[in-house]
């Protein structure tokens, strides 16, 4: 399988010619202010355990990031953020090197309207940890603690005016998902489940490979995806409603070959596998739902509420699903100059089928999980942050601990430890061997 689709041409033609016809337009205004940035981000990370299976117990990802703006008119501002990464020590060749785009788009003012044509990507929602409401960009999923959202090629307006905003999205082609190599300690490595062909579960034996298939859209779910978000700022609350069709962020996982043996036991039919085929199914979904923030003194209160449905009648896909998310923060002075933030966040969610262990069903930790998250600001630049989270509804836990300094005016370096238990099975136990250090050194230029 081609862990990166191609990159569609369509909108960064019609991005370059929107300028080119602007330019024009406005030739006597003309004024360049590009602004450059870059990012580049070392990240070696040690884990406890090694889970052998052709896995490495040390990864050395690198990400560089470089973000050109310019408005070369005073309607017309133009961004390019291409986004590269490369982990020589991983042992999949397609994490070798992915490059990407994460926004190559124009915008066009006039008035109350602005228009949005190229590669764009959009945050929707009013959550942090949790938010069913941002269902518009795929996202890469090569770390599952570290997942960040892919450019959408898209045509945008918004009409904005006083305390009310309206914004409508067309997706031409949707981008795909970055999924985790097939030699990943992100994939399941001792059990996984299989809604598709018939077993119960299926158990990863010591010598055992991972294989992907070449993605199946369904509906041609990747083309043509669409949404609105209408938004109310208030003086005592903010407002806002979303509604989306397309494929969604992750795709659903079958596993249509299997090699191994078959056993039947009284826990069920089960096999004992050493090789899996996996396959990334895109279909259509729809997404319903509204999300609230009231400022309260000190306190912010947020909630929001999505319900999604799915349109394709393939059997074996994710239906319906129900989330909701409250949650509240606060921030005050403490000694020594310090902040402290406060945040709490619960979320329940109620789904059609079980959930399964695969990182694609990352949202399925929230179905009942309570998360408490602390972050000190010291005066001298000192960051130190913690954050805890609760999965209820089957006895798991993740932690995390991170402290972070601004060494220099271009460097910023931190260490971060991560912690997971849970049931075997669960998305957490199965990844509850990957407890982890990794220290991040960041550079600005």
């Amino acid at each position: 399988m081609k862990i990166l689709s191609v990159l569609p041409k369509t909108a960064l033609s019609f991005a370059a010619f929107l300028s080119i016809f602007f330019l024009q337009d406005s030739a006597s205004a003309l004024r360049w202010q590009p602004t450059f940035a870059s990012r580049l981000t070392l990240e070696p990370t040690y884990y406890f355990e090694d889970v052998y299976q052709e896995t490495t117990q040390v990864a050395a990802a690198i990400r560089y990031e470089f973000e050109f703006e310019s408005q070369p008119a005073t309607a017309l501002r133009l961004r390019f953020s291409p986004w590269f990464y490369s982990d020589p020590a991983s042992r999949s060749p397609n994490e070798m090197f992915i490059p990407d785009i994460t926004e190559a788009a124009a915008d066009y003012e006039a008035g109350d309207w602005k228009l949005k044509v190229g590669i764009n990507r959009f945050a929707w929602g009013v959550t942090d940890d949790a938010d069913p409401l941002d269902v518009v960009s795929a996202r890469r999923y090569i770390d599952l603690l570290s997942s960040q959202k892919r450019g959408t090629p898209s045509f945008g307006w918004t009409w904005e005016k006083e305390n009310w905003r309206l914004e409508a999205v067309y997706v031409p082609i949707q981008f795909e998902s970055i999924l985790p190599g097939e030699k990943s300690r992100w994939l399941p490595r001792d059990m996984t489940y299989n809604r598709q062909a018939g077993f119960d579960k299926i158990f990863l034996a010591d010598r055992f490979s991972y294989g992907y298939m070449e993605r199946r859209e369904v509906d041609e779910a990747l083309k043509n995806n669409f949404g609105f978000r209408g938004d109310y700022r208030g003086r005592r609350y903010d407002v806002t409603v979303v509604f989306f069709q397309g494929a969604p962020t992750a795709p659903a996982i079958f596993t249509p070959i299997i090699e191994g043996t078959s056993v039947g036991t009284s826990a069920g039919n089960v096999v004992m596998a050493n090789h899996v085929t996996l396959q990334p199914v895109y279909y259509l979904r729809r997404t319903v739902g509204a999300g609230v923030v009231v400022p309260m003194d000190d306190w912010i209160v947020r909630l929001a509420y999505a319900n999604s449905e799915r349109l394709s009648g393939l059997q074996g896909l994710p239906g319906w699903a129900q989330r909701a998310v409250f949650g509240i923060e606060t921030s005050f002075a403490v000694p020594f100059g310090s902040i402290l933030r406060v945040r709490a966040q619960a979320s329940f969610a109620r789904h059609e089928e079980q959930a399964d262990n695969l990182i694609t069903s990352l949202d399925r930790i929230f179905d009942q999980a309570w998360i408490l998250g602390l972050d000190l600001m010291s005066a001298s630049d000192w960051v130190f942050s913690v954050t805890g989270l609760y999965d209820a509804a089957r006895s798991g836990g993740y932690a995390r601990l991170k402290i972070e300094r601004k060494v220099a005016g271009g460097l910023t370096a931190s260490l971060t430890g991560d912690w997971f238990d849970g049931l075997s099975g669960t998305l957490l136990g199965t990844y509850r061997t990957n407890k982890r250090v990794v220290l991040s050194t960041t550079v600005f230029f």
